[in-house]
């Protein structure tokens, strides 16, 4: 009743007639104090028009009325308790103000909710999966609660679910908004709930007078699906940071976007995108994105995952070191599955290097005073996986002691039995090749790297080495899968209208996809690896975006589909396949599960099973032209010949593209149209230098130049940009021709030489003996683990020059096409692209040096 509320609605109708302090470049500002990621409070100065708009936002898109009661349950130092506390009274309604003990308490809350008639209510996602806890086994009547908003945190769409089927008369509001600018920004309201399906829930669209921008790194827009950092204008963003110009600089910048004079706006550090119809999902901090053994991991992403498993009700993901001071993945959760059963579900539906190494089971999440996760009270991780849960099996032989002793040296774990898993100990690549390494000093022979791949515990690999055969598959019992192949008598136009595309988020397969649209008037399918269709969409539009491959053309032409080569029939139904069948015109076939160090076992179910069925695919109905594509390691010394033996080659990633070719080739002799491209050594484009972030090529310089040296050997390395290789096989295909085709430099670089151009540019490179050389890579950490497969092939020489390809050639020459060539200045400029994306330092900037 004070005379500074009864005049804040004249306020928010003619601001600009507001008395302001002598000065003041704006009208009035509050601080409101924040801690932030640091913990070190901050003050945000936002001004009084903002919390206005925020007020007003609140009262129209909730339609809040004269016969509303709006619970006032917020800490009341904290900024949402300025809109709990006047959007009520502004038009004439109640506001209840909901002791500190019922806050905090669901029963007493709910309790009271009804009691009061409360119509509106805020919480925390942690205190709604309290409150739904006592509602879901013990009903209460609905009172007259009409809204409820969730805010502070994301919220996972399981909790949505849960309370739109206890309550489909109470629609959920998903809202979103940082301090720095005037409490909420976005509201999305849920009237029904999401499906099981659903990825993170949109936070919706921005309130009045309010833009949210989805900019890259150089603050420029991104298109719709991209993934990028959100940024906030309008008249909700704040004047900066009180007495800290420098965090102020840092986070409210000019926005470029607007004509208003002087506006800024705030940079959220959270990432997200921009869905289609508008709404915006939120995709969690950027500083929640860790890097750990070289793969980039956003903790949000495997988070999101963990609460999707049955029995999960809440997660936690952090970055930890472990016994050896590496970092490792931790996961805390609270929930009755067994911690060694969670990794294996997420083990289906997230790479190796994202599931977590030590899941720790807790009773409940630590929370702070706001009801939020407080991370730096979660407990320490054990020391070592599973600690206190494992059965100890000890060794048996002498030979099974000394494999013991080795392998606790490399892992850093004292508990350790025979029949423990390496990777479920916390091993991975790179601690592969460090125990092979000591495994050859202490027994004085060799150890093949792939035994512990395919013997990953003591007692395997025991056994192994004394001469009893590691279980594998056999890849040439394999070559009888399509003896059964019944190719369609009907054939698709000559022109391609539809072209089915795996593989389209790797490396290749982003400029394959890229060359169909820029040489072709095709529509592609893409088969995403995802749990929808959805999913599939955002994966491939953030891998293109990441490389610079998307364009507006994109939206219109290609379309993406979830599916696992690994499953029958891709993991689609029946109606699905029928459709794929009947519309599809051609199948180009890229995906694969590309390791050099797994055996041809782990590979099969992608690699083999997989272009079974997409043989399949490409015979029913209608026959289809088939292209497949293999690798130049399946080479004799003749174009367009295989391998007589497929157990000589060096790797079960060969041994699977051997077994490909083989089924590809008998479907050809079964009258389906069929080429194979065997691909070189692929580097980045010619004309921009643009690789992923997990191309082998690109992989093997970094860590050359990281390390400050490399082997003595001689190699001569076919490199092929990828823009001609891609452009090839597309050119290639779509002229019709049918056999075998190498995609490789046809002028290989010798390896000295690359070496020689890289310190030519300035980088301090040493030359050393391959032992010493090994010597040195082993002994680093960081070292990206690719580099458990490159030991084994400069070893072996498998990245040898391919053979002449007369035939390819003249092919190539009448579509028009000739391969660039790879010389000092596009080795160059890759450098100078990996230095302008901070992947290296520029020789002779401060810590340039190796490391």
């Amino acid at each position: 009743a004070r005379p500074a509320l009864r005049t804040f609605a004249e306020l928010a109708a003619a601001p600009a007639a507001a008395a302001l302090p002598a000065g003041a470049p704006g009208d009035l500002a509050y601080v409101i104090y924040t801690s932030g990621s640091t913990g070190v409070p901050k003050g945000a100065m936002v001004e009084q028009r903002g919390m206005v708009n925020h007020l007003f936002a609140k009262i129209t898109d909730l339609a809040i009325h004269a016969g509303d009661c709006v619970a006032q349950n917020a800490s009341q130092c904290f900024d949402i308790s300025v809109w709990q506390f006047l959007s009520a009274l502004v038009v004439g309604g109640r506001t209840h103000i909901i002791a500190d003990d019922a806050a905090h308490d669901p029963v007493a809350l709910l309790d009271t909710v009804h009691a009061q008639g409360v119509t509106v209510l805020e919480v925390v996602p942690s205190m709604l999966r309290a409150m739904l806890e006592e509602l879901e086994p013990r009903p209460r009547p609905a009172g007259a609660l009409r809204w409820l908003m969730s805010t502070g945190e994301a919220l996972p769409p399981e909790l949505a679910r849960r309370w739109l089927r206890a309550r489909p008369d109470v629609p959920l509001v998903n809202a979103y908004g940082p301090t720095e600018c005037s409490d909420d920004v976005t509201h999305h309201i849920l009237r029904t709930p999401p499906t099981d399906a659903a990825g993170q829930l949109p936070i919706g669209t921005p309130i009045a007078n309010t833009q949210i921008y989805v900019l890259d790194a150089q603050r420029q827009l991104v298109p719709e699906g991209f993934l990028g950092e959100l940024y906030v204008g309008g008249v909700g963003v704040g004047r900066g940071y009180l007495h800290r110009p420098d965090l102020t600089e840092r986070a409210f910048v000019p926005d470029p976007f607007t004509a208003v004079a002087g506006a800024r706006m705030y940079r959220t550090g959270d990432l997200g995108r921009h869905l289609p119809g508008g709404a915006i999902e939120f995709l969690g901090r950027i500083d929640h994105q860790v890097k750990v053994r070289g793969f980039r991991i956003e903790l949000g992403d495997l988070e999101t995952a963990l609460e999707r498993q049955p029995g999960v009700k809440a997660a936690a993901a952090v970055a930890a070191p472990d016994a050896r001071g590496e970092l490792q993945l931790v996961a805390y959760v609270v929930s009755d599955v067994e911690p060694a059963a969670l990794r294996r579900a997420l083990g289906d539906v997230l790479p190796a290097y994202m599931v977590p190494q030590v899941i720790v089971p807790l009773a409940e999440m630590p929370l702070n005073a706001n009801g939020k996760l407080d991370r730096k009270a979660l407990p320490p991780p054990p020391s070592e996986p599973d600690a206190g849960v494992r059965t100890i099996q000890a060794p048996r032989t002498p030979l099974e002691a000394q494999l013991a002793q080795t392998w606790r040296a490399v892992l850093g774990v004292e508990q350790l039995g025979v029949d423990d898993d390496f990777f479920a100990l916390g091993g991975h690549s790179l601690l592969a090749t460090r125990l092979v390494a000591r495994l050859r000093d202490a027994l004085g022979r060799d150890v093949p790297l792939r035994l512990v791949f395919e013997a990953p515990t003591i007692a395997a690999m025991a056994s192994a080495l004394d001469g009893a055969a590691v279980a594998s598959a056999d890849p040439r019992a394999d070559l009888a899968l399509v003896d059964d192949l019944a190719i369609a008598t009907d054939a698709a136009p000559a022109v391609a209208r539809q072209v089915l595309l795996t593989g389209a988020t790797g490396f290749f397969g982003a400029w394959l996809l890229r060359a169909l649209i820029d040489d072709s008037a095709a529509r592609v399918v893409c088969v995403v690896r995802a749990e929808s269709d959805a999913a599939a969409h955002t994966r491939l539009a953030e891998h293109l975006g990441a490389i610079g491959l998307w364009d507006d053309r994109l939206a219109a032409r290609v379309a993406a589909v979830a599916g696992d080569l690994a499953r029958p029939r891709l993991g689609w139904d029946d109606r699905r396949w029928a459709a794929m069948a009947s519309e599809l015109d051609a199948v180009i076939h890229n995906g694969a599960w590309v390791n050099f160090a797994l055996p041809y076992a782990r590979l099969r179910d992608a690699n083999v099973l997989g272009t079974r069925e997409l043989l399949r695919l490409a015979a029913t109905a209608r026959k289809k032209p088939f292209h497949f594509v293999s690798t130049l390691d399946v080479q004799p010394p003749r174009e367009g010949a295989t391998h007589g033996d497929v157990t000589a080659l060096a790797t079960g990633y060969a041994q699977s593209k051997w077994v490909g070719e083989a089924l590809v080739q008998a479907a050809a002799r079964r009258g389906l149209p069929v080429s194979i491209f065997r691909a070189g050594l692929l580097v980045g484009d010619a004309i921009e230098g643009r690789w992923t972030s997990d191309d082998f090529a690109k992989r093997l310089l970094l860590a050359t130049l990281r390390l400050g040296a490399a082997p003595e050997v001689d190699l001569a390395l076919d490199l092929t940009p990828v823009d001609f290789a891609s452009r090839a096989l597309v050119r290639l295909a779509g002229a019709g021709a049918t056999g075998v085709f190498h995609l490789a430099n046809p002028r290989p670089i010798a390896w000295r030489a690359l070496v020689d151009w890289m310190a030519g540019y300035g980088f301090a490179i040493d030359r050393l003996a391959p032992d010493a050389w090994l010597a040195r890579l082993v002994g680093r950490g960081d070292i990206d683990p690719v580099f458990a497969a490159v030991i084994g092939m400069l070893n072996g020489g498998s990245l040898g020059a391919p053979v002449p390809a007369p035939a390819t050639e003249a092919a190539l020459a009448a579509a028009g096409l000739c391969c660039p060539a790879v010389d000092q200045a596009l080795v160059a400029r890759y450098l100078d692209r990996f230095i302008r994306e901070g992947l290296l330092l520029r020789p002779g900037a401060p810590g340039s040096g190796p490391g």
